[in-house]
């Protein structure tokens, strides 16, 4: 997950949440109870965003990702 991105239109501030999985399908999101009690909290708009079948390459020892297929 990314923290702390937001987008603004039209003068409104939306909290985007950014969800990745290795996983083909993306119809289970699981958020923890510190997500869900933030977003309570703030009372903001959210946009999730989804991205499923990303990849881990390991190279030297360390890992980054690529691909995917981004739902929102």
């Amino acid at each position: 997950m990314f923290e702390g991105l937001k987008a603004v239109i039209g003068g409104e501030t939306t909290k985007v949440e950014v969800k990745g999985t290795l996983s083909v399908r993306a119809d289970i999101i699981l958020m923890t109870r510190i997500t869900v009690d933030l977003h309570r909290r703030e009372k903001v708009e959210t946009c999730l965003i989804v991205v499923s079948r990303v990849q881990f390459i390991e190279q030297d020892g360390k890992f980054t990702t690529c691909g995917g297929h981004v739902e929102v």
